[in-house]
């Protein structure tokens, strides 16, 4: 408990992500009424911001062990499920890989496109584990006044969580928040195509947290370049790698307009 709060302390003084900032007055904007879901939940980076905000959270963590420190720590308006989200009910490994002698946690995934071709990789640490979506898992129990935010950090495999997620996207209309990368062997122009086409635009985050930036499919690959890469691996707080889009239905835009860059 002593260690998540000074995490939280840190979190606030210097963010690490201006997105979550950004995520926060974004909820803040439309009624702060609705549940929001956090998909990879970590050690509670988003949850914890979520959950000051929020009347309800759902904290998805595939790994056990994380999972339970989350249960630990977090609010008790967060419920934490020890779960990976997909595109399917099913059983699924999550890979862990190992640098430099240690697991690195934060890099787990589930997809197999994923080979963590960017990083010097020592071996991987397996967890075997169920899978919901987020579809199954609100069948039936929407909460009440529904879900206005979803974020989404999986290490690649985002498309198969909506695609599993399509009914609540449509019923409940929320912001996405998704992590993206080519790196991760994600099919960043198929998300996007997928998004559009239900009336969502794309949008990044300004360096100061306050902005949406429009975004289209064919800017990423130079808003990923190795370059900028580079640059974000010497400095963690460096903002020109842009790994992080927010997916906002058409009809929030006049709502948010404020935060929209003109």
């Amino acid at each position: 408990m002593i260690v998540h709060g000074l995490r939280q302390v840190l979190w606030e003084i210097r963010p690490l992500e201006p997105e979550r900032q950004l995520a926060v007055h974004l909820i803040k904007r439309l009624g702060n009424a609705a549940a929001a879901v956090d998909i990879g939940g970590h050690i509670g980076f988003y949850s914890s911001a979520f959950a000051r905000i929020c009347p309800q959270v759902f904290c998805f963590e595939a790994n056990p062990n994380l999972a339970q420190y989350l249960i630990e720590v977090l609010p008790k308006n967060v419920e934490v499920l020890n779960l990976a989200v997909s595109n399917s009910e099913k059983s699924l490994e999550l890979r862990i890989p190992v640098m430099e002698g240690k697991p690195n946690t934060g890099m787990a995934t589930t997809s197999k496109a994923n080979v963590f071709s960017s990083v010097v990789l020592e071996s991987e640490s397996v967890l075997s584990g169920r899978a919901t979506t987020l579809d199954s898992f609100f069948d039936k129990r929407i909460p009440r006044g529904g879900v206005s935010f979803v974020k989404i950090d999986v290490e690649g495999a985002e498309e198969a969580v909506v695609s599993g997620a399509q009914e609540t996207i449509r019923t409940c209309r929320p912001i996405l928040l998704i992590e993206s990368e080519a790196r991760h062997g994600a099919d960043i122009s198929n998300l996007f195509s997928l998004m559009t086409s239900q009336d969502y635009s794309v949008f990044r985050a300004d360096p100061a947290g306050k902005k949406l930036v429009l975004v289209k499919a064919q800017e990423v690959p130079a808003l990923q370049s190795n370059d900028r890469l580079k640059k974000k691996e010497k400095n963690f707080y460096s903002t020109e790698y842009v790994n992080n889009f927010f997916f906002v239905p058409h009809e929030h835009l006049l709502t948010l307009q404020d935060f929209v860059d003109q």
